[in-house]
């Protein structure tokens, strides 16, 4: 499992960024206080969360200071209107889209994270930075995962 940390990541002004630093400055100082983690267990989640895009890490640990550090982390880029991260196990995303072989996740100790662009003030800030992170859209991921799995179903590429 990887947490934030091991990216080490600095605060890098991402390319068409209009903050001044003295915004950035209070951006800084909002740190996650009021975080909510919620277990996805559900295709109507799952699906919640590929409408809107969620930013997503694959791999997060999912323990609190983990949690905290991510919300933080897009806190720098842009306000949050809820500080609520989504937790995805490996199992979930198997079982929900018939994930199999080399294409499927371990069902234990593996987790996806995500963030949905609904809740922050200024998604687009965070496009370019996610980067820095692993960060994907949880929709690329899905339709990445149907795409594999469709080539090991029927043993073409394309």
């Amino acid at each position: 499992m990887l947490s934030l940390e091991y990216y080490g990541i600095m605060c890098a002004v991402p390319c068409g960024e209009t903050e001044y630093p003295q915004e950035r400055n209070e951006n800084l100082k909002r740190k996650a206080t009021k975080m909510n983690a919620i277990k996805v267990t559900t295709k109507a989640q799952l699906d919640a969360l590929y409408d809107d895009w969620s930013l997503t890490v694959e791999g997060l640990d999912p323990a609190e200071k983990n949690l905290k550090e991510l919300l933080d982390w897009v806190k720098e880029f842009t306000p949050l209107k809820r500080e609520d991260v989504y937790v995805i196990a490996g199992a979930v995303m198997n079982r929900e889209y018939g994930l199999t072989g080399t294409n499927a996740y371990p069902d234990e100790n593996c987790t996806l994270v995500c963030v949905k662009l609904a809740d922050m003030e200024r998604p687009n800030a965070v496009a370019v930075p996610r980067f820095q992170i692993g960060g994907r859209w949880f929709t690329d991921i899905v339709d990445n995962n149907a795409r594999r799995e469709e080539t090991r179903r029927t043993g073409t590429e394309g």
